[in-house]
């Protein structure tokens, strides 16, 4: 790998390290474009996918909540405006957690180097904290970056900007992040690389969710499931994600005793790993709050994929009722009741 594909990708790791993967897309997509186009490394088509398919969540609900904001119509002071930008950048994934960071901090990038640079980073400690040293380090990192970004363009240049893969981070990023990663697929299927495609099914059917197209997520998850057979636990992830696909897809898309297949399914796949067989590795505490979160909820979809008008029922049942007792006065019919008399007994 040339220097100029490693600084793309190491600087792709520092942004998605920072939740900017806006950034993260830009630097994986200038890393694809340097590579052969018949040479695609399809980790790094995967890497970029997942960071479009990041970058199309930030932007979604970015998107949510200025509707939001202005809906109430309230104005927002300066404290507030940081605090809504560090709320942008916290994770939706059903699976993911952590401290988000917003691109615009500014970081301690002493966190983010590699090899190397730690020896310098030392040397520089070593000297005293020389401020015109590290300035000139500075300009000299900057001046890096703009000849690497120069050499980008000049190459770009002689190429079609509609090729290019970083251009990719433009437009609709969803569409865009599954047109990636169903080349990575084709990549990975050629070289029979089942242990990474699993992944890259799952991170698809995610896509697919956010497209609204959830016949294919379940599709790409059922699919994903066939091929982690020696992995349980990736198996119960795909299936908890196809229950998530399945409460939106439609009787015609996913008819019913099929969705029941798939939800006992799951059931029975995280009942299988929270009960590991004996000399097996426990899970993790928090994984099996997880597991036992989701394994609640699809107990739920099995009930309510087996009784579909249940709920409707009781709840128009309990309105009515509800409606009636408040409309009705209440009478008295004790006095209306005959009494009997008291008889005296025959037997003194």
């Amino acid at each position: 790998m040339s220097s100029t594909n490693k600084r793309f990708l190491v600087d792709a790791a520092k942004y998605t390290a920072t939740k900017n993967y806006y950034e993260a897309a830009r630097s994986y997509g200038m890393l694809l474009d340097s590579e052969d186009s018949n040479m695609l490394n399809p980790d790094h088509l995967m890497l970029f996918a997942k960071s479009l398919f990041k970058l199309g969540l930030d932007k979604d609900q970015m998107f949510n909540e200025d509707e939001n904001n202005e809906e109430s119509g309230d104005d927002k002071d300066d404290e507030g405006d940081d605090s809504d930008i560090d709320d942008r950048y916290n994770s939706q994934s059903h699976l993911t957690a952590g401290i988000e960071v917003s691109s615009n901090i500014q970081l301690d990038t002493t966190l983010y180097q590699f090899d190397l640079e730690e020896e310098d980073i030392e040397e520089q400690k070593k000297d005293g904290n020389n401020q015109n040293d590290s300035n000139k380090g500075a300009e000299q990192e900057k001046e890096d970056n703009s000849n690497i970004s120069e050499e980008y363009e000049e190459q770009g240049n002689q190429e079609d900007a509609s090729d290019h893969f970083v251009d990719l981070a433009e437009g609709n990023i969803f569409e865009n992040a599954l047109y990636v990663a169903e080349i990575a697929q084709s990549i990975f299927e050629s070289t029979h690389n089942n242990h990474s495609i699993g992944p890259l099914l799952n991170l698809m059917g995610d896509i697919y969710q956010e497209l609204e197209s959830f016949e294919d997520a379940v599709k790409s998850y059922k699919k994903a499931i066939e091929l982690q057979r020696d992995n349980q636990l990736a198996i119960a992830e795909s299936y908890i994600k196809m229950a998530h696909a399945l409460r939106w897809a439609t009787d015609k898309e996913i008819p019913p005793k099929r969705r029941n297949l798939y939800l006992k399914n799951a059931k029975n796949t995280i009942l299988k790993v929270l009960k590991p067989v004996e000399g097996e590795n426990s899970i993790d505490d928090d994984i099996k709050a997880h597991l036992k979160d989701n394994l609640i909820q699809i107990k739920q979809d099995i009930n309510h994929n087996n009784n579909p008008n249940m709920d409707g029922n009781m709840s128009i049942l309990q309105a009515a009722f509800r409606d009636s007792m408040a409309n009705t006065t209440v009478n008295d019919l004790s006095t209306l009741v005959k009494k009997p008399k008291n008889k005296k007994s025959k037997h003194k």
